[in-house]
């Protein structure tokens, strides 16, 4: 689903996937979402846009220490996909490294 991101550095706000649009195209910092269909952004008033993005500004600075519940679970879930990719990195280097001591093993004894 493509939805509204914004960039707290910025104020720049862009379109596309939380999952994939991680980083400000302008300054490089990390863009959050704005819970807003691209679609029906469209058909705010820049005004009202405005006002989205001071409010949504403010209500973070406010909760800054105390971050939403969002906030937590999507820093989680990169970390975990961080640590899952560790792993497999991992995985597969060992079994590389069993597999080539078991062909020395193999031509060593044949």
């Amino acid at each position: 689903m493509s939805e509204i991101l914004i960039c707290k550095s910025c104020k720049s706000t862009w379109g596309g996937d939380r999952e994939t649009t991680i980083s400000c195209p302008d300054c490089k910092e990390s863009l959050l979402p704005l819970q807003i269909s691209t679609d029906v952004w469209r058909s705010y008033s820049q005004e009202q846009k405005d006002s989205i993005k001071d409010k949504f500004l403010d209500d973070l600075k406010k909760s800054e220490g105390s971050l939403s519940p969002y906030h937590v679970m999507e820093s989680y879930m990169r970390n975990m996909d961080k640590n899952i990719q560790t792993i497999k990195s991992i995985m597969i280097f060992f079994t590389v490294l069993w597999g080539i001591f078991i062909l020395i093993a193999i031509f060593s004894l044949g």
